[in-house]
């Protein structure tokens, strides 16, 4: 009786044991809370589709939409914390743009979140699952030419799950950011745009209270309107 009691404890234990490895292991291959400061940045790239998604239409493929010859695009986006002007630089990054510019349009953003807040550093936002994982269905590749600007407070960037992966997800600096903290994303990530008004709507963002790196309040994009000049 004894030596079966003993047995059946020493199988659950062995069971629990077992389970708490494996849960270590996905939360390893998932980059932890050690992560790499590059991998905040990061979003699948993918089409992974949840709840959130539902009644959002997800693309299998590049938008054949054309950017207007001659147009400087500038980006209005009014959220919940107000709103900001980003001006999105076609002659650096025209394909870029062009999917922004598209899935603005289509409404694609609105009511979707900055899902992700780095205190004081950045916001970043785009992802229609709202979990860092989601996006428009497509992947396109980076755009970093000779003549990019370097990141620094203000500008906008694409999100990516690696080199020639980015989606929808996008991020933002804010002013306060170091140079040091940044460096790193020079080559590796393209740039596309810059906040020409409202930075300090960016910066209030930038500061909200956070668990981790997820705010403990809904930002919502309400939408983004697209300005042709």
């Amino acid at each position: 009786m004894l030596k079966d009691i003993l047995k059946d404890r020493m199988f659950r234990f062995t069971i629990l044991l077992l389970l708490v490895m494996l849960v270590a292991i996905a939360y390893l291959g998932n980059g932890g809370a050690g992560s790499p400061f590059l991998s905040i940045f990061k979003s699948s790239g993918g089409s992974e589709v949840s709840k959130a998604t539902k009644g959002r239409r997800i693309y299998s493929k590049f938008p054949s939409f054309k950017l207007s010859n001659g147009k400087n695009y500038q980006a209005l986006i009014t959220t919940t914390y107000g709103d900001f002007t980003i001006d999105l630089f076609e002659d650096i990054a025209p394909k870029t743009v062009t999917s922004f510019v598209y899935l603005s349009k289509q409404k694609f953003y609105n009511g979707l979140t900055f899902h992700r807040v780095v205190k004081n550093i950045l916001i970043q936002g785009g992802d229609p699952t709202g979990t860092g994982k989601g996006g428009p269905g497509y992947v396109f590749e980076n755009e970093i030419p000779p003549n990019a600007p370097k990141f620094s407070g203000g500008i906008v960037g694409m999100a990516n799950s690696g080199k020639d992966k980015n989606g929808s997800q996008f991020f933002i600096l804010s002013s306060k950011v170091a140079r040091e903290q940044i460096s790193t994303l020079d080559g590796n990530y393209t740039v596309f745009g810059k906040v020409i008004s409202g930075q300090e709507v960016v910066d209030r963002i930038a500061s909200v209270q956070v668990n981790g790196e997820i705010p403990l309040e809904r930002i919502v994009i309400n939408k983004i309107e697209i300005i042709e000049k």
